[in-house]
């Protein structure tokens, strides 16, 4: 057993994490590696680009302009030549962009992934994890954006992005009929300050309605649990309001980062991560700024200078993997 398969065992079974917990990585020699039971494979040696993690624990990724896939044995060429710019698995099927100069291109595909052929999506866009249909509107032109969710549908006005690339929102996923997303006014990139509220949309099966409106900012638009919402706002404060945007409440200035761990709210400062809930006052979790956060369960994920470590909600740092080459991995995580 390697180093790398004990520390992954050691993990597994002292943090007592789901068994069904995949984890992928990439080193910074382009090596592929999956965590998985316990154990911690390595799947392709060198030049691996992307990865992405169905929900079925397949995992699909590009080797030296190929695409392959992982289906817990040994992996398959799906496609000997392929040009992805980024890759996403819904309900089992895979769907891919390819670039145009240096961006992803209007385009949408989706590949068997049984005979390898590639098939053009009509309408192109983009389909988020849970299904979800977007259509980017076009700011040169005016068109308008699309996301539609089964049989509902919300059209929105196209937003600026500051480049060629057309702005797809963050459709948010809170239960299986329901989700959330942000739409910022369309020149709210150039005029934040002044700019208009934020709609904040709900969407289901059937139906779209606007929930609230929030005064965030565009590079930080609100992000939702069941009851709640986080942003920053045009002074680049972080609030937490309820999930329609009312009642709003200064957390913090001078933020690096903010995401959720189930209701609670973790946030980085210069000295540290804090914790924070609705009816509770912020308090210094952990002195450690880390590299990359993600959030695992009840408990999150930390790279450090020095390896990766985990923390479950409100606890101490669990090592992973101690070894400073660790801050070039690319973590990507899946649990099923």
């Amino acid at each position: 057993m390697t180093v790398l398969m004990l520390w992954a065992t050691l993990w597994m079974s002292v943090l007592g994490l789901p068994e069904d917990l995949l984890v992928t990585w990439i080193t910074i020699d382009g090596d592929l590696y999956v965590w998985y039971q316990g154990e911690a494979r390595l799947i392709a040696s060198g030049e691996v680009s992307q990865v992405a993690v169905s929900a079925a624990g397949d995992v699909a990724y590009v080797q030296n302009g190929a695409l392959w896939l992982w289906q817990g044995e040994v992996a398959r060429l799906v496609l000997p030549s392929i040009n992805i710019a980024q890759m996403t698995w819904v309900n089992g099927r895979l769907y891919f962009k390819e670039y145009e100069q240096l961006a992803p291109s209007d385009e949408l595909y989706e590949v068997d992934l049984q005979t390898g052929e590639v098939n053009l999506v009509a309408g192109g866009g983009w389909i988020a994890q849970n299904g979800v249909r977007i259509l980017p509107g076009d700011y040169e032109t005016g068109r308008n954006g699309t996301i539609v969710f089964e049989e509902a549908v919300l059209t929105f006005p196209p937003v600026a992005t500051g480049s060629h690339a057309p702005f797809y929102p963050d459709v948010q996923q809170i239960d299986l009929t329901t989700i959330r997303v942000a739409i910022p006014t369309p020149d709210a990139l150039y005029h934040e300050v002044d700019s208009p509220p934020v709609a904040l949309w709900e969407l289901t099966p059937t139906k779209a309605r606007q929930i609230g409106t929030v005064a965030a900012r565009y590079f930080g638009l609100p992000i939702w649990t069941a009851d709640y919402l986080a942003y920053l706002g045009w002074d680049n404060t972080l609030y937490m309001a309820r999930a329609d945007g009312t009642q709003p409440r200064q957390i913090a200035t001078d933020i690096w980062t903010y995401l959720w761990v189930e209701d609670t709210l973790v946030y980085l400062e210069p000295d540290g991560l804090y914790l924070v809930s609705f009816e509770s006052p912020p308090r210094l979790w952990l002195d450690v700024v880390p590299i990359q956060i993600q959030v695992v369960g009840a408990g999150i994920l930390l790279t450090l200078m020095d390896g990766v470590y985990y923390v479950p909600l409100g606890g101490e740092l669990q090592p992973v993997m101690y070894d400073p080459v660790i801050v070039s991995f690319g973590l990507i995580l899946d649990t099923r």
